[in-house]
């Protein structure tokens, strides 16, 4: 895994693990508990003074948590933590396993969009195609439609100038 940043569409805070940029996160959760008044609050209390406090305080709890930011989809959540029995540092080896599985996961993802994207522009490129072909083969036939009405005209005006001569004989129209 490559802790440098190969290219720009890879977050900070992101390590390469067998090309695939995975974005992680390293904190420390709090854990809510309930407010102990301070010696202040309580003697603005005994003195009769309205004082004003939360129901709870959040504390830093001592605890590591590594965790996989801003999964593309769902199968990637995954969280390590220190635990009662183990400790962060004591998971290095699963974590790596995890973010190379993670890594392969999700190349095949990129891999099958990638598949299914360039299957996308062909059908868009296929039916492009099918439509100039159509609107072609439109014209085409009002071409030949006028093309038949014209020859179907000039067929009946031979006809009409054929009878009219023979019925006016060596007479002339104009």
């Amino acid at each position: 895994a490559d802790a440098e940043r190969e290219s720009p569409d890879q977050p900070i805070g992101a390590l390469r693990v067998a090309g695939e940029p995975i974005a992680l996160r390293i904190d420390e959760p709090q854990r809510r508990v309930e407010h102990v008044l301070t010696a202040d609050e309580r003697r603005r209390r005994e003195r009769g003074q309205s004082v004003y406090t939360e129901r709870w305080d959040y504390v830093w709890s001592g605890r590591l948590r590594l965790q996989i930011d801003d999964p593309p989809f769902s199968y990637s959540k995954r969280t390590w933590q220190d635990g009662k029995r183990q400790r962060l540092e004591d998971q290095i080896r699963d974590i790596l396993t995890g973010l190379y599985n993670l890594s392969l996961h999700l190349k095949a993802r990129r891999e099958e969009h990638e598949r299914w994207e360039r299957a996308r522009r062909e059908e868009e490129r296929l039916a492009a195609e099918r439509s100039k072909r159509r609107e072609a083969e439109v014209k085409l036939i009002e071409l030949l439609e006028r093309q038949a009405g014209a020859w179907f005209r000039a067929r009946l005006l031979h006809r009409y100038v054929r009878a009219a001569s023979r019925v006016l004989g060596e007479e002339r129209i104009l």
